[in-house]
Parts: C-alpha cells; structure tokens; sequence
C-alpha cells in the first residue's frame, strides 16, 4: 500500500510539473518560432506584408485568404512605437501580442473609424506622449 502511495504522489508531482511546464513554454515558445521568422523577412521595428496566404502559408497563424496580413515584430524596451497608418473604409482590424502570446491590444474600424489612425505603444514603464483624440 505504501508503495502505490509513493507511485500516486510522485505520478502526480510529474504530471503537475509537466502541466505547468507545457503550458508556460508551448506560448513562449510559439511566439520565438513566429519572432524568428519575421525579424528573419523583415527585421525588428520594420513592418512588413507576407504574400496572399495559401493552405500551406505560416508567416501569420492560421491566415485567411480573405485577408490581407500585416507583420511587425518591435521592440521597445525602453520607448515606444508610433503606429500610423491610413486605414481603408470597411472591415480592418489590429492586434498585438506580447511574448507569451497574451494580447496586448486589440481593436478595429467599428473602435477607431476610417482614414489616419495612430497608435502608441509603450511598455508600462515608459511615458508616452498621448495625443488627446485617442483612446487608452
């Protein structure tokens, strides 16, 4: 009985540590593959326009053929990145991930409208100069 006990407690302390190990790791490192490969095309802080996707495309995770994909890998640890861009009328939308794939922000034409938008992105420990028709 004392053995099963001690097979059970170390199956457990097993299966918890590779738990917490997979869950932590399979994002960061999802994220490192996708850094790679755009710095690789398009280098850091420079954003950059893969081809039309096709079934066998990975620059952008599960890419739609719908769509037309943009990819900047920035960073800024110790500043920020302006974003500004003309916007076409109709569906657009933005995203950005952190390392650990967490999503930093989020938003689309029905947040910020049609034509010029800016974005300012900054770690939390830097001051931005925020300009008064945006949104935080």
């Amino acid at each position: 009985m004392r053995r099963l006990l001690i097979v059970a407690v170390v199956l457990a302390v097993v299966s918890v540590t590779a738990h917490i190990l997979t869950v932590w790791i399979t994002p960061r490192l999802a994220m490192r593959v996708t850094w790679d490969r755009i710095t690789e095309q398009y280098g850091v802080n420079n954003a950059g326009r893969p081809p039309l996707p096709t079934a066998a495309s990975r620059s952008v995770a599960m890419p739609n053929p719908d769509l037309l994909h943009a990819v900047c890998a920035f960073d800024i640890p110790n500043g920020y990145l302006r974003v500004k861009a003309r916007v076409p009328p109709g569906y657009w939308s933005l995203a950005v991930y952190a390392m650990n794939t967490d999503v930093l922000l989020s938003t689309n034409n029905r947040v910020t409208g049609e034509g010029l938008v800016e974005f300012l992105i900054a770690p939390e420990n830097v001051t931005v100069p925020v300009p008064t028709t945006s949104y935080v």
